[in-house]
């Protein structure tokens, strides 16, 4: 994740919606933030509750269903 912004956690997407302008300030790609949602298994972004890049500059997503269970 060369180049990413580092430091406070930003929310990428929230309810399916995508933060276009938090991306490119961040320096993700749709590329990026589709292979995390990919990585826990969801394809669409209305399945998505929340992804955020967190501090360390990664993507973290969260699944629509899985909103307070405190995985991701």
């Amino acid at each position: 994740m060369n180049g990413k912004l580092v430091g406070q956690p930003v929310t990428l997407l929230e309810d399916g919606k995508i933060f276009r302008d938090r991306l490119k300030r961040a320096g993700v790609t749709d590329n990026e933030l589709k292979a995390a949602m990919r990585q826990v298994g969801v394809e669409e972004f209305g399945d998505v509750k929340r992804a955020v890049l967190d501090g360390a500059g990664h993507v973290r997503v969260i699944k629509a269903e899985e909103e307070g269970t405190g995985r991701s």
